[in-house]
């Protein structure tokens, strides 16, 4: 829902977002909201001072840090801390303003008595800010060394946080805020030798953590990553905190966070939530509480499923570390490494590769300072993955001389809520010589319900829409109209196709994608009496350029021309830049809009009928292209 909803819009969000709580989960809905008035009149007393043991791996100056991680922090020495795309003021930091609008949240209130739906302005941005994964930059960068004041501002900046009484403000909005802090705090502490009396207030600040996660559970409806997170974040507390009284309570997160990580992920490795982005996240996740869990009854089942979730993301990646988007994607990691999104599930990947002595799971792709940080030590570049179907996931990955392309035959997301999912079912992305080419439009933002309806929608996918009424239809944020299934019919992954359908309105859309060496060929077949229109949508990647020449459409791609050619009768449309809310924008990072190509194909037809678009080398001279 957006930011200064009317009372109407809050009214039919409430509605849909309570068709997904179950009865068994009302009761606690209630309680919850009980505990919550409560506090926020009569807020929590701070903790007393507990001692820290070290809970995470020394990190040890004499790792190789890259050039990015140093850069990253010799920016914010330089005072250019930009987060989420948006470059925040300079000098101390003030962690109540909002850096676009300059709104204060208040920092006195209770964390759950304040309301972040204020015109205008995105509360993620404050939310990242608290997250403190920028201190983790500074810290590595001061560890590691070559940055100048990266040590001074780190401890400036600590100091100034710790000060803030714990429970109020934005900080503690949510337990998957407090987390991710926790993983921060305790990554710097890893990188720097506290003085005395910064180490005490961290200890207040980190029995804080652990009660606000224990006492503010995500469950049910809610739970899924979130829940995750706030587990992995107890398991943390309770093994830096061993002396504290309430530690053996946290401790206990550890058999919840098995049992539930069984549930989150797939047998064959693909991850319920229906995003890439944080399935590499939830792996993350995973890998801190390994790392954290140093005497402590850790599962060999959690090692499987790293194990599994490490093969699947390496399997997805194209040969040059590249990632369809599919799904959510709002820059989220867990250590922050400096190194942008490019390569963070390659990373993730080689991570789990060096923390589990499995070298045969690490990417074609370069490693980065995640797998010192969160592995075991450095590890040479992994196979070439074949060609896979992941029936469970629903993902198909073909790959030929030239291209990879990803065909989506799985669910919307994770019902009932399928919040990070989007309606990319019988979507196609494809790369041609390690560089993508059909690609996504990304996650703008979660607070503009305009763009987040469009980029969720199926037009905004490359798939085809018949009478204009996809089969999943989001409907705010997080929430939808209704979802559609799809199923896959039939694939040979080493023969280079794979086939889908999905069914709507008595309407039947069977799609099947096929590689040769170096043509990639859709096929869909829609069944139906009565005449409709047919609508296929191709999202370029930003650096893709395009020009119209008829039938076909001609894309510059690097050095290389390619040519779509759409089916007889069609027509393609390009868009670039132009109407807000709509095709022709990309979201390549969240809080990040540029112009794109984006390509319509109309046709009518009667009956059932069969189309076919190609994508292959051009012939001859290139015409020309514009930027």
């Amino acid at each position: 829902m957006s930011q200064g909803s009317s009372p109407a819009e809050r009214l039919r969000w409430l509605r849909r977002r309570a068709r997904a709580i179950s009865p068994e989960e009302l009761p606690y809905r209630v309680q919850q909201a009980g505990q919550k008035l409560a506090d926020g009149l009569r807020p929590l007393p701070e903790p007393a001072a507990c001692p820290i043991a070290a809970a995470w791996p020394r990190i040890e100056p004499s790792w190789a840090a890259s050039d990015a991680l140093r850069e990253a922090a010799r920016r914010i020495v330089a005072g250019e801390l930009t987060l989420l795309g948006v470059r925040w003021p300079e000098g101390p930091v003030d962690w109540d303003v909002d850096p676009i609008s300059g709104h204060r949240w208040p920092s006195t209130a209770h964390g759950h008595a304040i309301s972040y739906r204020e015109p205008g302005v995105d509360p993620n941005l404050v939310w990242e800010l608290h997250r403190l994964r920028h201190l983790q930059v500074l810290a590595l960068g001061a560890r590691l060394g070559g940055v100048p004041g990266a040590r001074d501002l780190a401890l400036s900046e600590l100091r100034s946080w710790l000060a803030r009484p714990p429970y109020l403000g934005m900080a503690w909005a949510s337990g998957i805020e407090c987390a991710q802090r926790v993983v921060s705090l305790l990554v710097v502490r890893a990188c720097l030798d506290l003085p005395p009396e910064v180490e005490a207030r961290l200890g207040q600040q980190l029995v804080a953590h652990g009660r606000w996660l224990a006492r503010y559970p995500s469950l049910y409806s809610s739970a899924n990553n979130h829940r995750l997170a706030e587990l992995v974040g107890l398991v943390a507390c309770s093994a830096c905190l061993p002396a504290h009284p309430e530690a053996e309570e946290w401790r206990a997160a550890a058999a919840e966070l098995r049992e539930l990580a069984e549930k989150l992920w797939h047998q064959d490795g693909g991850y319920v939530e229906q995003t890439l982005t944080y399935q590499a996240a939830a792996t993350e996740w995973l890998l801190v509480a390994r790392g954290v869990t140093t005497g402590l009854d850790w599962a060999p089942q959690l090692d499987d499923i790293l194990a599994r979730s490490a093969a699947f993301l390496a399997h997805v990646l194209d040969d040059s570390g590249l990632w369809p988007p599919i799904g959510d994607d709002d820059g989220s990691v867990v250590v922050e490494d400096g190194e942008g999104r490019e390569q963070y599930p390659s990373s993730v990947v080689h991570a789990v590769a060096s923390a589990l002595g499995r070298p045969e799971l690490a990417p074609p792709s370069p490693e980065s300072l995640r797998s010192l940080v969160l592995g075991g030590g450095a590890l040479a570049l992994g196979p070439p993955r074949p060609p896979c179907t992941f029936v469970d996931a629903g993902l198909t990955v073909l790959r030929s001389a030239r291209f990879t392309a990803w065909l989506d035959h799985g669910p919307v997301g994770l019902a009932p809520l399928c919040a990070h999912g989007h309606a990319d079912q019988l979507a196609v992305w494809a790369t041609v010589d390690g560089q993508p080419l059909l690609w996504g439009l990304g996650t703008y933002q979660y607070a503009d319900d305009a763009w987040r309806e469009f980029q969720r929608s199926s037009r905004a996918h490359n798939t085809v829409v018949v009478d204009g009424q996809a089969a999943s239809e989001p409907s705010g944020g997080f929430t939808w109209n209704r979802t559609g299934e799809c199923r896959l019919v039939a694939s040979n992954p080493g023969a280079g196709w794979a086939e889908a359908e999905q069914s709507h309105r008595g309407l039947r859309v069977a799609r099947r994608i096929t590689l040769s060496d170096a043509t990639l060929t859709v096929v869909d077949r829609l069944d139906g009496a009565g005449t409709h229109t047919a609508t296929w949508w191709f999202h370029l990647h930003p650096a893709v350029r395009a020009e119209a020449d008829g039938r076909r459409v001609h894309l510059a791609v690097g050095d290389a021309t390619w040519t779509l050619t759409v089916p007889d009768g069609a027509t393609p449309t390009l868009f670039r830049g132009g109407a807000a809310h709509g095709p022709g924008w990309a979201s390549p990072a969240y809080n990040t809009l540029v112009p794109t190509t984006s390509i319509r194909v109309q046709a009518r037809y009667q009956g059932g009928h069969s189309f076919e678009h190609t994508i292959a080398p051009t012939v001859g001279a290139s015409p020309r292209t514009r930027e």
